[in-house]
């Protein structure tokens, strides 16, 4: 019985210092490791606390510099938009020259050239819907027909303004029917013009004068002439030089070959014509009041009740093409007060974002620490060693 019992003891002991082996080796890795972490090593403490505080820095402060970038290229577009106006408000104010006079005339020149247009040559750009006074937006079309200098100096082409998709469709069948009569002409003259080569030498051996006939009786008669088209009517353009326009990703590329444009690209037009790489390119401006764009344009239930309150006689006013009012060459979406404005705001969240990135490193929101202190650590070992 006392064996039993003196067995049992003994195992009943080695359990127990096994435990409280076990219990100090933990205690121990415990203590160590909040020592290193919070007491033991201040130099790693320092590194790690260094380099979160870099972390947060770079990732606070990024969005700041961003938006400093940003109000600063707003800024630039403002300085740009109003060195931009001011150049073309002088020019509007100048009188126009000739542009056969000048060797290279510059983007927005004032120009002006007599001569006659050639409408059986147009071409369209678009479409281009408008708003339209009394009939709401309307689909509709930039018209570039080219002008033949009075004095034959040269050709330019002319970008007479905005016209309605119906009138495109009227003008386009009354060149077609004008293209057709001159083909016509054409041939008739050529027709007579071999008619009287071949009746020619028959003629030449008859000198006359023998039998009372003259010299001039003895030559063919001459054939009648073809009716002779209607000339055009000289007319004095004014307006601007046109650069090409910027399309946008959305907007599908010119087919020159099918006269199809949905861009000004004057070199493409010019090639389709037959005319001169560098042919210029005039875009009619005007100061009448009616053809300028409003800013803010009428909503459609407005427009539906102004048409059908007054339509006929805004439409029996409407001349086509309407070309560009003078102030629009200095209008434009983005005016330089809404650069500013833009500038300001990102200014703001650059301000706000930085001074959120310098709190978060400066003044950090910590969670509670299990040990903070190198007595808490060895209270913590004590207990735990008691304890066991």
């Amino acid at each position: 019985m006392r064996r039993l019992v003196r067995a049992g003891w003994t195992a009943l002991s080695s359990s127990c210092s096994k435990q409280v082996a076990a219990a100090e080796d933990a205690a121990g890795a415990l203590f160590r490791r909040q020592v290193t972490r919070g007491v033991a090593s201040p130099a790693v403490a320092a590194a790690e606390e260094t380099a979160s505080k870099g972390a947060a820095a770079a990732v606070m402060f990024v969005p700041s510099a961003v938006c400093a970038c940003l109000a600063y290229w707003q800024y630039e577009r403002m300085r740009w938009k109003e060195d931009l106006i001011a150049a073309r408000e002088r020019v509007a104010n100048t009188d126009p020259v000739d542009i056969f006079s000048l060797d290279q005339p510059a983007e927005y020149d004032k120009v002006s050239v007599t001569g006659r247009f050639l409408h059986e040559y147009s071409l369209y750009v678009g479409p281009r819907p408008r708003s339209v006074p009394g009939q709401g937006i309307r689909p509709g079309y930039l018209v570039i027909t080219p002008l033949v200098a009075a004095d034959r100096k040269g050709v330019v082409l002319v970008n007479r303004g905005w016209v309605p998709a119906d009138w495109k469709a009227d003008a386009q069948a009354q060149a077609a029917k004008t293209i057709q009569e001159r083909e016509v002409r054409e041939a008739a003259a050529k027709a007579d013009k071999d008619k009287a080569a071949v009746t020619a030498p028959a003629a030449a051996p008859s000198k006359g004068g023998w039998f009372g006939r003259s010299k001039d009786a003895a030559k063919p008669a001459a054939a009648a002439a073809p009716a002779a088209a209607r000339k055009p009517e000289l007319v004095t353009v004014m307006g601007v030089i046109q650069p090409d326009e910027e399309p946008n990703q959305f907007m599908p590329a010119n087919a020159p070959d099918s006269d199809e444009f949905h861009y000004i690209q004057r070199e493409q037009m010019a090639r389709t014509l037959g005319l001169p790489a560098d042919t210029p390119l005039v875009l009619v401006v005007t100061t009448d009041q009616t053809a300028a764009v409003p800013v803010q344009q009428r909503s459609p239930l407005e427009q539906s009740r102004a048409a059908a309150l007054g339509g006929s006689e805004d439409a029996a006013a409407a001349s086509y093409p309407a070309p560009k009012h003078v102030g629009d060459l200095v209008r434009f979406t983005t005016m330089p007060a809404d650069h500013r404005n833009y500038a300001l705001i990102w200014a703001t969240l650059c301000v706000v974002l930085a001074a959120m990135g310098r709190t978060a490193v400066t003044k950090p929101l910590r969670g509670p620490r299990i040990v903070d202190y190198e007595a808490d650590a060895r209270a913590a070992w004590g207990k735990s060693h008691n304890a066991l």
